[in-house]
């Protein structure tokens, strides 16, 4: 079952990665066989995801966050919520890199 990863930086939705488990196995870390790409997720699921993190006020106040979560018949069943040293995926997209070091650099002010 393929995993859904949404990356928030300083509070706002930077992008999402889709992991997959090697065939036969679980797991979605690359050090298992598992992949991970970038992935357009539609409005529903954004917008659904963007609720978990509304639920969680640290996602707004903190400088990065993950939320790992599996689809289901179209609703998101959440996982985990990382906000302590989650891979970010930041090679993935154009832009993700830059917008996480403008974070840092705001609030270094």
């Amino acid at each position: 079952m393929a995993e859904h990863t949404f990356i928030y930086i300083d509070g706002a939705y930077s992008h999402a990665v889709l992991k997959r488990p090697a065939k036969g196995d679980f797991r979605v870390q690359k050090e298992h066989g598992g992949s991970a790409k970038l992935f357009h997720p539609d409005s529903a699921l954004l917008d659904q995801a963007n609720e978990i993190a509304a639920t969680v006020a640290q996602v707004c106040d903190s400088l990065y966050c993950r939320i790992d979560a599996v689809a289901r018949n179209g609703r998101l069943a959440l996982m985990e919520l990382e906000l302590i040293e989650p891979e970010l995926f930041l090679g993935l997209v154009e832009g993700a890199a830059e917008r996480f070091a403008k974070a840092i650099v705001k609030r270094m002010r």
